[in-house]
């Protein structure tokens, strides 16, 4: 019994042991966000990680410590065998998880959750829009390191006997006794103690800096918690931060306002709609004044239209700004309507009103619709025509993710010119989602980490340009209303945190000749959603918009200004004179930019009974 407790003790340590270097590791990936951080407060990371790295390494005994009681009381000694297999199989898995958490979180600052693991429904599709760089990363840690991981455990960690009584009679009192309170003493280090609450992600937040609290928090428990979370949540409202009735109260006062006024902007109302949804297209990278332009056409575009300069996304992955964008879905804690085909069939879109009245639509995507569920969401809208990578020539040149949007944007022309009007047609664009490999030379010197982005949202500029020339001369053109809204946002130059509402603005623009000669040129500052564009359009077609409760029509002079984002692990809401963000697992948490204690607990309440209200929404369906 002693060599088992001894054992125990030994891969106790071991779990912490490889806790601690894995977060070293995770350092050095995000090494280029830790420069104004300090070596010191970088090291107290280590210290605050040590609650979760105790659950987590008890949450890494408890399988090991079964297989060990059941092998002491059969006195069987393969299942030492089986113990070594098993505890071998956890560290590739411990591994996997940890350098997949390091190399998700440079591409969405989020931490490894149920949300990426669901991509890999798809398995090859994750690896496909990741840079080569870091999925080479990630197989040769994962690999590599587990294999070193595994040599240290077999020569210094395994036990290879234990003396065991060859009575049963001898062995029934340590195993009915002393393997209990060891397994007590194992799920007290799960649960972190015997407090009134089991431990929570908040122990391990410590700085207002996002990447330090990520690199504290064990990414295994985190993983846990979140599937956990999830198969909780699905079901039922998590956020309880008021009652029902109040937090109702609350979000039907932000949309009670008088409706009966609208500004007409366009020449029709039945104009042909073409929506380009650009693919993580940031209002910073964009609006950089910089010499060469990142996206010149689009700024050229931008004079001549209506400009919005203060727009923000609903979520911060594309399988939430596409329902945000065509069915006003508000985005609420870490679930995704598109995981689940059978409420998207149920939702309200854009394409679908203006099928009522006569309208033909379209959805085009150079890439796979598999991945995000976003298929399912297309076909549930009931599309007249959908085409993708797949269906366009084999010939074509493709990148990782499918066909770039400059080889596309000939095949998008050539179907939105054989379309029966009117139309409302779709372009999802996709060369500026990772792996970022254009079939072009890098033009933009600047960006820092973000220049290979930088020059695929100018790739992807210039792709608009050789549509428009396919276009311009077409008889429908004059009667277009063209839309460009970003699906989500996209770190910039800036390495905005993942909390911050300026990470999570993008550009919208409204342009054509249908617009009335008077708004051409004109830039609105108020704060607006990409929800905003279904109750907007229908406005200006006069069509009903009852359908999308979440989405204001931006040219009604008595709409309130105000946004909601959210992100992975919080929320934040953006006001005309300030915003609030905030984390669901950390009550402490708050950014903020307004200095008032009352402006700042009136907009945290707004922004708590916003994200209560959104989830019970998606309950709804």
């Amino acid at each position: 019994m002693i060599r088992i407790i001894r054992y125990l003790i030994s891969l106790f340590i071991f779990w912490l042991a490889f806790f601690s270097i894995n977060r070293i590791i995770f350092l050095i990936v995000q090494f280029h966000e830790l420069h104004w951080n300090g070596f010191l407060n970088i090291l107290r990371g280590f210290y605050y990680a040590i609650p979760l790295d105790i659950s987590s390494a008890c949450y890494s005994l408890a399988f090991p410590f079964i297989v060990l009681w059941i092998g002491y009381l059969s006195n069987k000694k393969y299942w030492l065998k089986i113990l070594q297999v098993l505890v071998i199989i956890i560290i590739f898995v411990q591994c996997a998880i940890a350098y997949g958490d390091a190399a998700l979180y440079t591409q969405w600052h989020t931490k490894l959750n149920w949300k990426a693991l669901a991509h890999f429904s798809h398995f090859t599709e994750p690896f496909k829009s990741s840079p080569v760089g870091l999925t080479v990363l990630f197989f040769s840690l994962t690999i590599i390191l587990g294999l070193l991981f595994t040599i240290f455990y077999n020569r210094v960690i395994h036990i290879r006997s234990f003396k065991s009584s060859p009575s049963f009679g001898e062995r029934i009192f340590p195993g009915i006794v002393g393997f209990p309170v060891i397994g007590f003493i194992i799920f007290t280090g799960i649960r972190g103690g015997w407090q009134r609450f089991p431990i929570s992600l908040s122990v391990s937040y410590y700085s207002p800096r996002a990447v330090l609290n990520a690199s504290a928090v064990n990414p295994s428990w985190f993983l846990i918690h979140d599937i956990s979370q999830e198969a909780l949540d699905v079901n039922q409202n998590p956020y309880h931060w008021m009652p029902p009735a109040e937090a109702r109260q609350i979000v039907d006062s932000l949309y009670n306002y008088k409706r009966d006024t609208t500004i007409s902007v366009l020449s029709t109302t039945r104009p042909n709609i073409m929506v380009f949804i650009l693919e993580s297209w940031s209002f910073d990278a964009v609006s950089a004044q910089v010499n060469p332009l990142i996206t010149p056409f689009f700024d050229s575009l931008s004079k001549q239209g209506i400009y919005f300069d203060n727009c923000y996304a609903t979520g911060y992955v594309s399988d939430e700004g596409i329902p945000g964008i065509l069915s006003a879905f508000p985005t609420a804690g870490d679930i995704s309507i598109l995981t689940e085909p059978q409420k998207t069939i149920h939702l309200p879109s854009i394409n679908e009103v203006l099928d009522s009245v006569g309208y033909s639509s379209g959805f085009i995507y150079g890439g796979m619709l598999d991945f995000g569920n976003i298929r399912s969401y297309v076909y549930n809208k009931k599309f007249n025509v959908v085409r993708s990578g797949r269906d366009f020539p084999s010939f074509l040149h493709r990148g990782a993710l499918g066909i770039p949007d400059g080889i596309m944007a000939n095949y998008a022309a050539a179907l939105v010119n054989e379309a029966r009007q009117p139309f409302f047609y779709c372009w999802y664009t996709l060369s500026t989602h990772p792996p970022f490999d254009i079939p072009v030379p890098q033009y933009i010197q600047y960006g820092g980490v973000q220049m290979p982005y930088m020059n695929t949202l100018h790739y992807s500029d210039s792709s608009l340009r050789t549509f428009f020339e396919k276009i311009e001369a077409k008889p429908w053109f004059k009667n277009t209303l063209f839309v460009f809204v970003p699906d989500h946002s996209h770190d910039s130059q800036y390495g905005r945190p993942a909390q911050s509402p300026l990470r999570n603005k993008i550009p919208l623009l409204f342009y054509g000749d249908v617009i009335k000669p008077a708004w051409r040129g004109k830039v609105i500052s108020g704060v607006i959603s990409q929800l905003d564009i279904a109750a907007t359009l229908l406005a200006q077609m006069q069509l009903p918009d009852a359908a999308f409760p979440w989405s204001k029509n931006i040219f009604d002079p008595n709409t309130p200004q105000f946004a909601a984002i959210n992100y992975l692990t919080g929320a934040g809401f953006v006001a005309p004179y300030g915003y609030v963000s905030l984390q669901d697992q950390f009550p402490g948490f708050i950014l903020t930019n307004l200095q008032d204690k009352d402006s700042i607990a009136a907009l945290k309440r707004i922004n708590q009974a916003y994200e209560q209200e959104a989830y019970q929404y998606f309950l709804k369906w």
